[in-house]
């Protein structure tokens, strides 16, 4: 697999997934959420990828969040529910199979309280 803002790379039973758009100090966007989806989707069916680690690129952020710029074009085209819908693919359990956590930043996992 191929993505344009996102690197996905598995190591063994690691899957380390970096979000790549430094330049934006790594905010998330709608091609972005959707390569995360995918990447995630992917390391959720790989019964030899044990732990994922989500990172980001750069070192200014590990993610600034969401893309207010794109958010905003999306509004302006109308596009905006499709853009929410892909924003919250993963929110609320689609993790919970694995541990995952991030690198150069606070470790998570399911559960975390923090």
């Amino acid at each position: 697999m191929r993505y344009q803002f996102v690197i996905y790379e598995k190591k063994g039973h690691i899957a380390y997934v970096t979000i790549n758009r430094p330049e934006v100090m790594n905010a998330l966007h709608y091609d972005t959420n959707a390569e995360l989806s995918e990447a995630f989707d992917d390391f959720k069916q790989d019964d030899e990828s044990w732990v994922a680690i989500l990172t980001g690129a750069g070192n200014r952020a590990f993610s600034a969040g969401n893309d207010l710029k794109a958010t905003a074009a999306a509004i302006a085209k109308g596009d905006y529910e499709r853009f929410r819908v892909r924003q919250t693919h993963h929110c609320g359990g689609e993790w919970r199979r694995r541990r995952w956590g991030l690198r150069d930043g606070t470790g998570m996992r399911p559960g975390h309280r923090g």
